[in-house]
């Protein structure tokens, strides 16, 4: 069965293959960034009955599209780049997209049969980052907004996972809110059985750490509760406009000649071709690994953009005559 090791990566326990699969030459593989597609139809029915009016919605585009309804929000198309699955360069199409008709997004035994095809032992599944947590953020009833994160996290441990747990490895939403909602949402997930969770933003709720994220990570170690963020600490919304960093022993008006950049932004920039150098940066800013040694927090989906931009670039006029690792390669033997 997968377990997680101290350097944070799951891994597979060697065993006797499984004859359903198609590959069979592959080592045992987990695939550690999947993702679960579906429609806040799968699990808005667990929420309390008093705030099921206010849930996220499914709704038809005029392109036949499908896109998700937040209250006082406009409809967000579901996401054409994390719905290719089973979609070949020819067939794929960025409009229209609906979610029902994607590989992955039906029912647990079919993402266990998709499994078996692939060659995967098992994977780990994110939420939908775009249609998922970050736009559920948008919701401006806290009470609601907790529902909802509280639906999805035991439709997932108590329905999609539980069809087999060694395989879907399906990690829990922590609230984009406060210390306290997330510890509670944490143990929540863990009486669920979930392997792990995935963090949009600092645990206070903030694009920036604060003293009072220790809690949260201290909380984690003790529970040993692996740890995941993708791709990065959100930095968008609300949060676009925060700093990066405190800097308690410095005079505000030095912070203020010294302009956007500072400290944590010198520190990222020469990584910024890697999404997550911010968040590092803050991180390791921060001091938490020196006051929590034992913290270890996976980052996923770093490279995601470079396929599906690559796949974008070879549709568009003027069509190029090779795809762009080639190109970059033959550039390379040119120099």
């Amino acid at each position: 069965m997968p377990r997680h090791d101290p350097a944070g990566r799951w891994y597979h326990r060697p065993g006797k293959r499984r004859a359903a699969m198609t590959i069979p030459d592959l080592p045992p593989l987990i695939s550690s960034d999947g993702h679960l597609e579906v429609r806040p139809e799968r699990w808005s029915p667990r929420m309390p009955a008093k705030h099921r009016e206010h849930a996220p919605r499914t709704i038809k585009l005029a392109d036949g599209g499908d896109a998700i309804q937040i209250e006082g929000q406009p409809p967000y198309p579901a996401p054409f780049l994390d719905l290719r699955a089973g979609r070949t360069n020819e067939t794929w199409e960025p409009l229209g997209v609906t979610v029902d008709d994607t590989a992955g997004v039906g029912p647990p035994e079919q993402r266990l049969r998709e499994q078996d095809v692939d060659g995967l032992h098992a994977e780990v599944l994110f939420p939908n980052m775009q249609v998922g947590p970050r736009l559920w953020s948008l919701l401006k009833d806290g009470e609601v907004y907790r529902a909802t994160v509280r639906a999805y996290n035991n439709w997932l441990g108590e329905e999609y996972c539980a069809a087999s747990r060694d395989r879907l490895i399906g990690l829990g939403v922590i609230p984009w809110t406060n210390v306290d909602d997330a510890i509670a949402e944490l143990e929540h997930c863990a009486r669920l059985g979930l392997k792990g969770v995935a963090l949009g933003v600092f645990p206070s709720g903030n694009g920036y750490p604060t003293p009072a994220d220790d809690r949260f990570w201290a909380a984690a170690i003790d529970m040993k509760m692996p740890l995941t963020v993708h791709v990065g600490f959100d930095r968008l919304g609300p949060r676009a406009a925060q700093p990066t960093f405190e800097y308690p022993g410095v005079d505000p008006d030095m912070l203020k000649r010294i302009g956007p950049r500072k400290l944590v932004e010198w520190v990222a920039l020469p990584f910024l071709g890697t999404a997550p150098s911010l968040s590092f940066a803050q991180l390791i800013l921060s001091g938490v690994f020196d006051r929590l040694p034992d913290l270890k927090i996976f980052f996923a989906g770093l490279g995601a953009v470079l396929d599906g931009g690559g796949r974008l670039l070879v549709r568009a006029p003027p069509p190029l005559g090779r795809a762009p690792p080639e190109l970059q390669a033959a550039q390379a033997e040119t120099e």
